[in-house]
């Protein structure tokens, strides 16, 4: 993950020239870059407007459940998953 912060703003750079429909998708995700200074919601920013950046459905790739429901994840081949317990801050919902 310290790879990833070191690029972060090189990415957030390239993904402000974004222009059009992904540009438009993006921007929920760089303003929430620019408000919320936890590493936390940073990096799943960043890796969520990486897979808008390059055309992937974000859907297909992130499944999101709370700590007690995990054991349904079994079921899927290859996806993030993004487990929220109590007390955890808001996630990036840009959707």
């Amino acid at each position: 993950m310290y790879k990833l912060d070191l690029c972060t703003p090189k990415r957030i750079a390239l993904m402000k020239l974004k222009r059009g429909i992904a540009g438009t998708k993006l921007r929920p995700y760089l303003d929430k870059l620019s408000q919320n200074q936890s590493i936390e919601v940073r990096r799943e920013a960043i890796i969520r407007s990486l897979i808008l950046y390059l055309g992937e459905k974000e859907e297909e790739l992130f499944e999101e459940c709370l700590e007690d429901s995990r054991s349904d994840t079994m079921q899927h081949i290859l996806k993030i998953l993004v487990v929220y317990g109590a007390g955890v801050e808001d996630s990036v919902d840009c959707t």
